[in-house]
């Protein structure tokens, strides 16, 4: 994937997941502060983008993470 198409799947999924948060918005507890709106922040990208891997590709991942310092 060249470097723009990166670019363009990465905003594509970040506007699908603030749609998504700010359409439940109503319901969100008034009592929420930082913490709890970044675990739910957190909760949705994990539900809306999370994919499953074969274990090769799982674990060239991993490696990649960790050898790049990407998280």
């Amino acid at each position: 994937m060249r470097k723009e198409e990166k670019v363009e799947f990465i905003k594509d999924i970040i506007k699908a997941v603030k749609r998504q948060i700010l359409s439940n918005l109503d319901m969100i507890p008034d009592d929420w502060n930082g913490i709890e709106l970044r675990q739910y922040i957190s909760d949705m990208y994990s539900k809306t983008i999370v994919v499953r891997m074969d274990k090769k590709r799982k674990r060239k991942y991993n490696n990649d993470v960790v050898v790049r310092n990407l998280l």
